[in-house]
């Protein structure tokens, strides 16, 4: 396996949580422009083969708790950015 792909606790605690927020920011970013323009039926197959790996290359003690708490998230950053693109409510 490729090292510099494993993030160990010792490296996890390394960062802080604005340099998190910025990683995030710029794989959101990243994502975003590879997603643009395609199919959504392609487009939500490719975030949930995503998701699938990324909880799966957790231990098996952590995968639902990975689960959980990423769908709570969707669903705590849904509203918000569905706003952002709809400020005038969504069309009929």
């Amino acid at each position: 396996m490729n090292q510099d792909r494993v993030w160990d606790a010792e490296r996890m605690a390394s960062m802080s949580e604005d340099e998190i927020a910025q990683r995030a920011e710029l794989l959101t970013h990243k994502v975003e422009n590879a997603l643009h323009g395609n199919h959504p039926v392609a487009v939500g197959a490719a975030l949930g083969q995503a998701t699938a790996k990324w909880i799966a290359g957790h231990s098996p003690e952590v995968q639902e708790e990975r689960l959980d708490s990423l769908i709570e998230l969707v669903r705590t950053l849904y509203p918000e950015i569905s706003a952002e693109i709809w400020p005038k409510g969504k069309p009929s």
